[in-house]
């Protein structure tokens, strides 16, 4: 089978010429596509195989000392930890409502608001929640945050 477009010729536009007006760009010689073969040449590879054909052919880079500054564009030569957990206390990664996560859905008590920089003064029970912004410590009792967009106030 062939495809050729055949553009319809608008009321100014009624002469006819063969060169093309652009109505034919990006489109392909479809006649041959059907008669490809769909199976590959190429045996099918585990993915063991195929990251160790890669491995192969990859060259390990010298490891290098750069200070922090310098260091745009390059990756680690291995992992770094930080010798003191920051913030020293969990933490909400969101705004949200500070849960008991056993509780599950429902319609909950807000207590109080803990907001970053603050302490929070509330012990929070089954059946109560407490509003927390980003970076604020959980209060006792919590363990899950539910960002806000996936509340209602009722």
């Amino acid at each position: 089978p062939s495809f050729s477009p055949s553009p319809s010729p608008s009321p100014s536009h009624s002469h006819s010429h063969s060169h093309s007006h652009g109505t034919t760009k990006g489109l392909r010689d479809l006649s041959r596509v059907a008669q490809r073969d769909r199976h590959s040449p190429y045996p099918m590879l585990s993915m063991d195989q195929a990251s160790s054909t890669v491995l192969d052919q990859a060259k390990a880079l010298p490891v290098v000392t750069l200070p922090a500054g310098e260091a745009l564009h390059h990756v680690l030569a291995s992992d770094i930890f930080a010798s003191d957990p920051l913030p020293p206390f969990p933490a909400s990664v969101k705004d949200g409502y500070a849960v008991i996560a056993s509780d599950k859905a429902g319609q909950r008590q807000v207590v109080a608001p803990v907001t970053a920089g603050d302490e929070p003064n509330v012990v929070v029970q089954s059946g109560q929640v407490v509003r927390i912004s980003t970076g604020a410590p959980l209060p006792e009792g919590t363990d899950a945050v539910v960002q806000v967009e996936d509340t209602e106030l009722v």
